[in-house]
């Protein structure tokens, strides 16, 4: 892939990305940085879906996400039974900048997700080598 195909990929996936936090109503997008993961306000008592789940917004989430597939920023993105998902990265996705790792991985989780669960979290595969290279949930995206 060329330096400009990955330079338009990236602002594609930007792009994508940013309609899919507008437009696909996630209330609550993890703030946080390669350095440093900001704490998420204590849960109510009883834990409120605060992720909208109709089936317009998980078709549209699905649409974006297969779009990031064809971009090299997944190689796939799957959830076998009740495990936990898995997002295998791509080629771009090492190229994108921070905020787009987070706002691309942001839409998976809401794919899969209500954000009633604290601890559920969507785990990030090299495509390449297999190996788990990182963990993305309410408090943020963890690279190893």
């Amino acid at each position: 892939m060329s330096r400009v195909e990955k330079t338009l990929s990236i602002v594609i996936v930007s792009l994508l990305a940013l309609l899919a936090i507008v437009y696909l109503g996630w209330n609550t997008i993890p703030a946080s940085s390669p350095d440093t993961v900001q704490a998420v306000t204590a849960p109510p008592a009883t834990p409120k879906p605060t992720i909208d789940h109709s089936p317009k917004l998980q078709s549209d989430r699905k649409a974006l996400i297969e779009k990031m597939i064809q971009l090299d920023v997944f190689t796939k993105v799957v959830q076998n039974g009740n495990a936990m998902p898995r997002a295998w990265v791509g080629r771009t996705f090492p190229e994108m900048p921070f905020d787009e790792k987070v706002k691309a991985l942001t839409l998976v989780y809401a794919y899969y997700f209500d954000g009633s669960n604290r601890t559920a979290s969507v785990a990030i595969i090299d495509g390449r080598t297999g190996k788990e290279i990182g963990r993305f949930d309410q408090a943020g995206l963890r690279l190893d």
